[in-house]
């Protein structure tokens, strides 16, 4: 009588048990993240009545709303200025290349690490520098 293990099985086994932990651990983690955030909003809501219930508080907040309009009317006024318009684009249009080249590093990153079994990158400097994943979940449309 033979007596060899399955390991392919045993592997098999072993991955649907940590998929099944992994799975509890994450519908866990959702709960208490859902927990979590209605008990900040109360709590948030709690201070924001007890700030708006004393007086000095709000009238600075009302002082306060008045400047920021005041503020923005001032820089509407110089933002029509051609000079300052022109920068105000470039401002923005690299903020959106910035993002894009971001973008594009990330999916690089994902497939250098992918590719060599590494989570580690050195720089044209020569920092060895850590790859970092972020994952979430978003529901399905």
């Amino acid at each position: 009588m033979s007596c060899e293990l399955d390991y392919s099985s045993m592997d098999e086994n072993n991955n649907v048990d940590t998929l099944l932990n992994l799975s509890g651990l994450i519908k866990t983690s959702l709960n208490t993240i859902k927990t979590v955030k209605e008990e900040h909003s109360r709590v948030k809501e709690m201070l924001e009545s007890v700030l708006e219930n004393d007086p000095e508080y709000s009238e600075v907040v009302q002082k306060a709303k008045a400047v920021a309009k005041e503020k923005a009317s001032i820089k509407s006024r110089i933002i029509k200025q051609p000079e300052a318009a022109d920068l105000e684009n470039k401002v923005t249009d690299l903020k959106t290349r910035l993002k894009d080249l971001k973008a594009n590093l990330s999916d690089y990153l994902a497939d250098y690490g992918r590719l060599s079994n590494s989570n580690q990158f050195e720089d044209n400097d020569g920092v060895m520098l850590d790859i970092v994943y972020t994952a979430k979940l978003v529901k399905r449309e």
